[in-house]
């Protein structure tokens, strides 16, 4: 008696078939955002990687990549080098595929404890957009990353607080300022500019600047004096007295950084 071969075909197979009947595939992805369910409708090629559909959603929502889980099942999860057509053994139909979005922080929060500091400077760059989902977690996250070994994580935290921070934020004020005194110059000028942006006529964070003003590092004392300058504090009346008393600093250029920044008419 003859033995009948069995009806399953493999994934492989159907995907090989996939690749062969269909030029386009219509795929509908699910993602809650802020407490909304929305659908991104979008005609892709089967050859389309998993981590191009994530860019996809990211252009369209703002959620990185990084912080996206897609199953196409409600159970398979689709890895980010795998293909549409890939998933043709579990989809309905080989024209058609329905994905099904979650947030995730974990491989984020991965990436920012991640031996590369390369990879956990790119991590803290994400976490400006990722600021809108959980602001208690991002903000965390940037301060944790302003005391990095590394000083390109460091810049990149210190770039990225400007970002998710609107001006006058006291807590992302507190958290530059406490890196003004850092012993690398790449960092401090990083520092001023985010202060800039986040407490221009700010008295707090010109109070605490004001501070550094008799650092024993003349490189401090020179970033102290040029925040001061920049953030232009009115209600701080101190700040033009410690830029005058900085005249006679030791340095030369600490010297000229506080001439520059004294008010006019100070």
């Amino acid at each position: 008696q003859a033995v009948q071969e069995p009806n399953h075909v493999s994934p492989h197979v159907l995907a090989a078939a996939c690749l062969r009947t269909v030029r386009v595939m219509q795929v509908s992805i699910h993602i809650n955002i802020e407490d909304r369910e929305e659908c991104l409708e979008k005609d892709l090629s089967p050859h389309t990687t998993v981590h191009a559909l994530k860019c996809l959603v990211a252009n369209e929502y703002h959620v990185p990549p990084m912080c996206q889980e897609m199953k196409v099942d409600g159970v398979t999860v689709m890895e980010d080098d795998q293909r549409l057509c890939d998933h043709c053994a579990v989809a309905a139909s080989h024209q058609s595929l329905e994905v099904f979005t979650e947030m995730t922080f974990e491989r984020l929060r991965y990436a920012l404890a991640h031996g590369d500091p390369g990879i956990r400077a790119g991590a803290v760059k994400m976490l400006s957009q990722v600021a809108r989902f959980d602001a208690g977690f991002a903000f965390s996250a940037v301060c944790a990353s302003l005391e990095d070994g590394d000083v390109a994580v460091r810049c990149a935290a210190a770039e990225t607080i400007p970002r998710m921070a609107s001006r006058g934020d006291q807590p992302a004020m507190a958290a530059l300022v406490a890196r003004v005194p850092d012993a690398y110059e790449e960092v401090r000028e990083v520092v001023i500019e985010a202060l800039f942006l986040v407490g221009k006529g700010d008295k707090f964070a010109s109070q605490a600047v004001r501070e550094y003003v008799l650092h024993y590092n003349p490189g401090v004392r020179r970033a102290a004096a040029k925040v001061l300058g920049m953030l232009g504090a009115k209600s701080d009346t101190a700040a033009p007295l410690a830029l005058c008393a900085m005249l006679a600093d030791p340095d030369a250029e600490a010297r000229r950084e506080a001439a520059k920044a004294i008010p006019k008419g100070g």
